[in-house]
């Protein structure tokens, strides 16, 4: 189903249990998540739901209409790389991606951008089957030298209070990579399953923190609210090594979220990947890189 909210085309991929709605003109965003049998809207938006607006490439990522989910590559934080300057957050999120309406009308929500400062071209393929969306990334490299690269998932999630983050267990490195806040001892020494009370973490407000945790045995994260309500992430550690929590408790803009993001480096600057061993992907000339992962709303 397409619909249009402030002047953008919706996609929408729908079944009775989920509904997921990506604007493919503000980075392929996944603006929605819904869990049609609770009613509960997993992606954060800011208070008072403001109108969606364009950003200029390269702007000023807290100033966006940043809500949902978008897509960090070739890095997420900003740095320089190959002469490039990198902006924040990656090239991919302020640029409209190109919205394949024939893989749509089949059932596949598909995307692609080639990347403005990096030859490479990105492609994002959705399906949702049940209470699962299945989300398929593809890598090409267009330019004439291999071509470095790292990327994350990057949704902003609701968070309701008794909700419990479940993180991947038994990790063997953990970075706290950003904060802005004393007393990390819970986040930094990572807890096992069941999981913590997001709000019982040692975070004192305001704060934030990054962390990150590699060498996984096992790829899933997930957040657990009451019976029924869940959002759980599955990936192949060997795909994507990595995992990166965010938590900010009005540190960042006064803001109240948390972020599971998969990833395939264990730090948010693509010069400090490749420099420190941290984990990123290398396209050679003509090449591809695929991976994958699953979100499953209500198990």
């Amino acid at each position: 189903m397409l619909a249009t909210r402030d002047g953008f085309t919706l996609a929408i991929l729908a079944n009775e249990l989920v509904s997921l709605t990506v604007v493919p003109a503000l980075g392929a965003k996944v603006l929605s998540l819904v869990d049609r049998r609770t009613g509960r809207e997993w992606m954060w938006a800011p208070p008072g739901d403001p109108p969606l607006f364009a950003s200029p490439f390269a702007g000023d990522f807290p100033s966006s209409t940043i809500r949902g989910a978008d897509e960090c590559i070739p890095t997420i934080g900003a740095c320089g790389w190959r002469g490039r300057e990198l902006p924040d957050h990656g090239e991919a999120w302020s640029l409209p991606w190109a919205f394949d309406e024939a893989a749509f009308a089949a059932g596949t929500l598909t995307t692609s951008l080639v990347l403005p400062l990096t030859p490479l071209r990105v492609t994002r393929r959705i399906t949702l089957v049940e209470a699962t969306a299945t989300f398929a990334y593809q890598v090409d490299n267009l330019g004439d030298t291999a071509e470095e690269f790292l990327w994350a998932f990057h949704p902003l999630l609701s968070w309701r209070e008794g909700d419990r983050g479940e993180f991947p267990p038994a990790p063997t490195t953990i970075r706290c990579a950003a904060t802005f806040a004393p007393g990390l001892r819970t986040l930094t020494s990572w807890q096992p399953q069941p999981g913590v009370d997001l709000e019982a973490l040692e975070l004192p407000q305001p704060g934030y923190a990054k962390v990150f945790a590699g060498g996984l045995s096992s790829g899933r994260a997930a957040i657990q609210g009451g019976p029924g309500d869940r959002l759980a992430l599955a990936w192949d550690p060997q795909e994507l090594p990595w995992f990166g929590f965010w938590l900010t408790r009005g540190g960042w803009n006064g803001y109240h979220h948390p972020a599971l993001e998969p990833t395939t480096s264990g730090s948010d600057c693509l010069d400090q990947a490749v420099a420190d061993g941290l984990g990123h992907r290398s396209v050679p000339v003509g090449g591809t890189s695929r991976w994958s992962f699953a979100l499953t709303l209500g198990r």
